[in-house]
């Protein structure tokens, strides 16, 4: 993929361009910007050719940027750029967000786009999706990122002011996540937080892993240390491998053995049954809770 500038740069003409696109052997993707016929059509594609459109003083950002960085719960579709030109049209489809500031600190060059950094995403990011999306992006950020949830608060200190879209909702994750917290794995995780949050129980540990002493266990995704209680969360297909499915039940027998009451719940579970999830929840909780306070001392006792 070419833009215009850079053909001229590279020594070709504006007639030797027309020519390349007459014969067939390149096609206009955009205005100013031309690929080899031959390449087949893609997101990414689509993406390259809107950053090259654009041209300096633009980034790839928001969605489109989640999606470069690798970040869960977005999908391809939506081509972003953010910029500090002025009322330039985007032509088609592309959504050009407008900015009075675009630190150098804010973007970076990855995977071949001139794209926002991390930080910079996630400020961005809850303008255009709603909380759950922004979480669960949040939270497969942090786990490429160990530092990221300090320059996250670094950066929306000096750009929370402007006033800009979802800032709120940055503010809002921040305060009700510990830093030092396990990263949520999956969006069926995040989901699942989100629940227990609504509904007022305490948040569990993330990504606990049980052993006997010696041996490694299992890893759960929640727990509830004190009174050994566990939450597992099984993504469509994962867990009905028959490798897999023989090692949930040996797990089980172990957790079994060690005083873990273990609860299973699936993504159809969560995405169509949320209250009966926390109702279960909530009352294997409080009776744990209440078996735990009553029992003599050493009764649930259990290497961990």
């Amino acid at each position: 993929m070419i833009g215009l500038n850079q053909a001229l740069h590279l020594g070709l003409t504006v007639q030797d361009i027309a020519y390349r696109v007459r014969s067939g052997d390149w096609r206009r993707v955009l205005p100013r910007v031309y690929v080899l016929s031959a390449v087949p059509p893609s997101w990414e594609q689509r993406l390259k050719a809107a950053e090259l459109w654009a041209g300096e003083e633009t980034a790839v950002s928001h969605r489109s940027a989640g999606l470069v960085w690798g970040m869960d719960g977005l999908e391809p579709g939506t081509i972003e750029l953010i910029t500090t030109r002025g009322t330039r049209r985007a032509p088609g489809a592309i959504i050009l967000h407008r900015t009075t500031m675009l630190a150098r600190r804010d973007w970076a060059e990855f995977k071949g786009f001139r794209v926002t950094g991390m930080a910079r995403t996630l400020v961005d990011l809850p303008g255009v999706v709603d909380p759950e999306t922004f979480e669960t992006a949040a939270e497969s950020a942090f786990m490429k990122n160990g530092n990221l949830y300090d320059e996250l608060v670094v950066r929306l200190d000096e750009l929370g002011a402007q006033g800009r879209n979802g800032i709120t909702a940055v503010r809002e994750f921040l305060a009700n996540r510990d830093p030092n917290a396990a990263a949520t794995e999956s969006r069926l995780e995040t989901r699942f937080l989100r629940l227990i949050r609504a509904a007022g129980l305490p948040e569990p540990t993330r990504q606990y892993v049980v052993s006997d002493g010696e041996r490694f266990v299992t890893r759960l995704d929640f727990a509830y240390v004190p009174i050994r209680f566990g939450i597992r969360l099984n993504g469509k297909g994962t867990h009905l491998l028959p490798g897999q499915w023989q090692k949930d039940q040996t797990q089980g027998n172990d957790l079994a053995l060690l005083a873990w009451t273990v609860l299973d719940f699936t993504w159809e579970d969560l995405a169509k049954r949320p209250e009966q999830v926390i109702v279960i929840t909530r009352r294997a909780y409080e009776m744990l809770t209440s078996t735990s306070s009553t029992s003599p001392v050493g009764s649930r006792q259990s290497v961990l």
